[in-house]
């Protein structure tokens, strides 16, 4: 009587971890192409398609007491502000903090552009490309 209880047993265990198996599996889907049914499709990824740098100032004393604040904005091809886009800042001189930044949820990526402590007077290009390169905006800042 115990060998036959013993196997009962075991053959409920197997039997156990047989469907929780089963369920599991089925409980994936499709292979990750489409959700089961009932649930919603995952939200698509956006690619950015325009990127535009602009600054807060035309331009900044050569003293270095005032910084220019330079937003780069990423949409879509629908003009749809995306967030989460990285953003590299550079310039043909002066210096930059914040860079590289990201988007927030309405689409822009700010750093600050100084002087440096040069007081030449001079033109400052700053540009924003996009993490993969493949979009980018530049903006002037005079020094004077």
């Amino acid at each position: 009587m115990h060998i036959t209880r013993e196997l009962g047993t075991n053959m409920a265990i197997r039997y156990l971890a047989l469907t929780t198996a089963t369920l599991l599996l089925a409980a994936c889907g499709s292979g990750g192409k489409e959700p089961p049914a009932g649930f919603p499709n995952p939200p698509q990824e956006r690619t950015a398609s325009s990127i535009v740098a602009v600054a807060d100032v035309a331009s900044i004393p050569a003293n270095g007491s005032q910084n220019a604040v330079i937003t780069a904005i990423a949409r879509d091809a629908s003009n749809v502000l995306l967030p989460n886009v990285v953003v590299n800042f550079s310039a043909t001189s002066g210096g930059i903090a914040g860079s590289p930044g990201t988007t927030d949820s309405v689409g822009e990526a700010k750093m600050e552009l100084s002087t440096a402590g040069d007081p030449t007077p001079r033109t400052i290009t700053v540009t924003a490309t996009t993490a993969k390169g493949s979009l980018s905006h530049s903006v002037n800042v005079v020094v004077q």
